[in-house]
């Protein structure tokens, strides 16, 4: 593909769009690796543009934990089952997804550094993910690389087959939201946001435990602490506070989970030794 400027306008009036898979209320946590490393992008879809005629929506990424400084990616726009995604500042569009396809089939679909990429479908089957049962496209090649039905890759939304064509650099979709509420996390997974970079080791990162995680939504989970809780604070993955509960001086509580939607939450807790310590919880 060329690299060219782009004239584009920009539209602030609504333009129609499909609930289909790009859609404003989703997120995508994609996990970046290599040796040393590890930090997370974020993808969201906001805002309409038009380019040659062709009503897009903007997809914008950040690796900012606090999702406030999100930069322009690029643009997609869906048309009876094909997402289409034109890269900023190329002049043509590719094929990111066709979920028209069926086992035997073969195409090529755009990926972020391989540019396009040819792909064979080698099965297709249902699977479920937080009660939600979503048809997989089950993709040719060495790694274990599949499409969810309104999820994409299971390398993150741009990335499918990005391992053939980068050495060190591994990409792999972590958490999936819509509405706020998770609805995809990968297996072994227990954040959303993950990083290396400016983190120091806690010495203190066993003093909360946390169980059973992940917990069952309706049921209720434990924690332990070796300094007596005072007060728990439970977060959702926007720092919004969704509940606060007072104790007093306990070294073990038990927190329900009933009020709360599956999905990723930060704990913190205030010890009588006036300690702060945090931890995670996904409720499924």
């Amino acid at each position: 593909m060329k690299k060219l400027a782009l004239l584009i306008c920009l539209v602030t009036s609504q333009i129609s769009f499909g609930q289909g898979f790009l859609s404003e209320d989703k997120l995508w946590h994609v996990k970046d690796y290599s040796w040393d490393w590890i930090f997370t992008e974020v993808f969201k879809i906001e805002g309409d543009t038009v380019i040659n005629s062709l009503a897009y929506k903007n997809l914008w990424i950040t690796t900012d934990s606090a999702m406030n400084d999100f930069l322009l990616n690029g643009f997609v726009r869906e048309e009876s089952g094909v997402v289409f995604y034109l890269k900023r500042f190329y002049d043509e569009e590719g094929v990111l997804y066709d979920f028209n396809l069926e086992k035997g089939d073969t195409a090529s679909v755009l990926s972020e550094f391989c540019d396009e990429i040819r792909i064979v479908i080698q099965e297709t089957d249902t699977v479920e993910y937080f009660g939600v049962p979503r048809k997989r496209w089950i993709l040719d090649g060495w790694a274990d690389d599949y499409w969810i039905e309104g999820i994409g890759s299971n390398y993150g939304l741009v990335y499918t087959k990005l391992y053939e064509c980068t050495a060190d650099i591994m990409k792999e979709l972590t958490c999936f939201h819509e509405n706020d509420t998770l609805y995809y996390i990968k297996e072994g997974e227990v954040e959303c946001f993950q990083t290396n970079v400016g983190i120091d080791d806690n010495p203190d990162q066993n003093a909360l435990i946390i169980r059973p995680n992940p917990v069952t939504g309706g049921q209720s989970f434990t924690m332990q602490c070796e300094d007596g809780i005072n007060e728990v604070g439970i977060f959702n993955i926007y720092g919004k506070k969704v509940n606060c509960l007072m104790f007093d001086s306990k070294q073990e509580v038990t927190i329900p989970t009933n009020y709360l939607t599956p999905g990723l939450y930060l704990i913190k807790i205030i010890t009588d030794k006036d300690h702060l310590f945090s931890g995670k919880i996904i409720i499924r």
